[in-house]
């Protein structure tokens, strides 16, 4: 055999091997392509699960305060406030002096004179 038979030979084998070699890197590419797009089809499922649930469970608070017997209830466990036409209790203690002060209608914020720099 003649050294460019061999030459040619030599050559078309590497051809043969890069075109192979090539073939799985393409389908290595697109596996790994697959499998992520897979991920986050399935990150974005579970995100839209969980907030669907949530907007589920907005609405039916929504729809709870919507009525003035369980507002008025919530007010009163969270908040601690009464009905304005009860009367509220207040406790003091018995070995504590309580300030009290009158407050005439005449003395307020306006009758306040502010004395140095601030005029």
């Amino acid at each position: 055999m003649s050294s460019g038979v061999k030459l040619r030979n030599v050559l078309g084998w590497m051809g043969v091997t890069f075109c192979v070699a090539l073939v799985a890197v393409l389908h290595l590419s697109k596996q790994h392509l697959h499998s992520r797009l897979s991920r986050e089809v399935l990150t974005s499922s579970r995100e839209r699960d969980a907030l669907a649930t949530e907007v589920l469970l907005l609405e039916t608070e929504t729809r709870g305060l919507r009525l003035y017997p369980r507002l008025e209830a919530m007010a009163r466990e969270r908040l601690g406030l009464v009905n304005p036409t009860e009367t509220p209790i207040v406790i003091e203690p018995a070995d504590q002096v309580v300030a009290e002060r009158t407050v005439k209608p005449e003395d307020g914020i306006r009758s306040a004179r502010w004395k140095g720099f601030f005029r």
